[in-house]
């Protein structure tokens, strides 16, 4: 047997990478629900019974509390992710880094494809928004996300809404959806099933229909920066880019 035959008799087959993208892909939004619906609400029940008030907390709109609450999803979607799905993903010999798109470090590439790319975000967003409203006369395009945060009235709480804004959101999704998710589907599935699959489930995370839509789109060009770049540096810069365009909008302009 020669080499190149031996070489490619020890590729995974078809059949296993789609197993792979499959069983990844489910395990990763079940991580995410188990996360999301049932460890998060325990944890505040039992912070309650205790007598912590969280719920007064979120209901003042505290800050901190609702900078915790609102990310901590991530960072335990992500511990159950490697703790149960990477050594699956090992023995498939799937290397972490390449698989969530950080292989490399940042290049210049990355800022050169991000910036132009939020042109085109910005208008799929806009002509979903239009031609929903065109159908939908209750359909509010501009109604804002509920954040759970009053605006900020000192120089610490503007720090903190931009690091909740601005700064976790492409860190942690980016990893979580572009990363994970994306990165697995695409084992297994094409670009279109694999990039409308994270899309769609991107903007149910968000829990708001207008925001859908904008998500939404804002995830497929996400995918296609993943792509086309190979990595998730420029995704992660389009996504701070549009934050801050919504930070500035929020918080900056409209508190003159």
């Amino acid at each position: 047997m020669t080499l190149e035959n031996s070489s490619t008799d020890n590729r995974p087959s078809p059949a296993s990478e789609n197993r792979f993208a499959l069983a990844g892909a489910v395990w990763i939004i079940v991580s995410w629900g188990v996360v999301e619906f049932l460890f998060i609400p325990a944890l505040a029940a039992l912070l309650s019974s205790f007598g912590v008030p969280l719920r007064q907390w979120l209901e003042q709109h505290n800050l901190i509390v609702v900078l915790v609450v609102s990310f901590m999803y991530a960072p335990l979607t992500l511990g159950l992710i490697c703790a149960l799905f990477m050594p699956y993903a090992r023995q498939t010999g799937q290397r972490l880094r390449t698989l969530i798109g950080l292989a490399r470090w940042p290049r210049l590439k990355d800022v050169l494809y991000a910036l132009p790319a939020y042109v085109v975000y910005f208008g799929i967003s806009f002509t979903l928004g239009i031609m929903t409203q065109l159908l939908d006369r209750r359909y509010d395009p501009s109604q804002a996300q509920n954040l759970g945060i009053s605006a900020p009235s000192s120089s610490v709480a503007y720090l903190l809404t931009f690091l909740m804004l601005v700064i976790l959101p492409p860190l942690v999704e980016e990893v979580l959806f572009r990363g994970f998710l994306f990165g697995t589907l695409r084992k297994g599935f094409s670009v279109v099933p694999s990039s409308l699959i994270t899309s769609a489930l991107f903007g149910v995370a968000h829990g708001q229909f207008n925001l859908f839509l904008d998500t939404s789109a804002l995830s497929l060009v996400l995918c296609y920066l993943r792509i086309k770049t190979g990595s998730l540096w420029a995704g992660m810069l389009l996504h701070a880019v549009k934050n801050l365009v919504a930070f500035t909008v929020l918080y900056v302009i409209s508190a003159k």
